[in-house]
């Protein structure tokens, strides 16, 4: 009795640290490459795994800097605004590394699927294919 007790905790231990491994593996992969970008064009994509990959990449990279967050700002005179834009556009280069400003459009483009998205996604991750999402609507329209 006591064999197979061991035992079983003996596998229990070795699964837990190939887990613990493989997702290591997933962490490394994630921060070294943009795998968010393939995921994003999945269609059986789920939604909890890509932002797992797409913040994890960018945890290591500066951001790039959306417009909104600079034209936002009402409270900042025409001139002001005018200035803060072509200090970004001209520090930019400085301040971004080469991956990072390639990148850049994806990011941009990730955040909006992230927006359009995110009414979509079950409890599990998974996304509403789009014939689901006409029958969701189709059902509403019918009440």
């Amino acid at each position: 009795m006591l064999k197979k007790s061991f035992i079983v905790v003996i596998i229990l231990i070795s699964a837990s640290k190939s887990f613990c491994q493989n997702n290591k593996k997933d962490l490394i992969n994630y921060e070294k490459n943009p795998i968010w970008i393939q995921l994003m064009k999945d269609t059986l994509v789920n939604y909890i795994e890509a932002n797992k990959a797409f913040n994890i990449y960018w945890s290591v990279r500066p951001k790039p800097v959306e417009e909104s967050e600079i034209i936002g700002h009402s409270e900042l005179k025409k001139e002001e605004r005018n200035n803060l834009l072509n200090n970004l556009f001209m520090s930019k280069k400085k301040r971004y590394s080469k991956e990072s400003e390639l990148y850049s459009f994806q990011y941009k483009k990730f955040k909006n699927w992230q927006r359009a998205m995110k009414p979509y996604v079950q409890a599990n991750g998974s996304i509403l294919t789009p014939s689901q999402r006409i029958a969701i609507w189709k059902e509403q329209q019918s009440k």
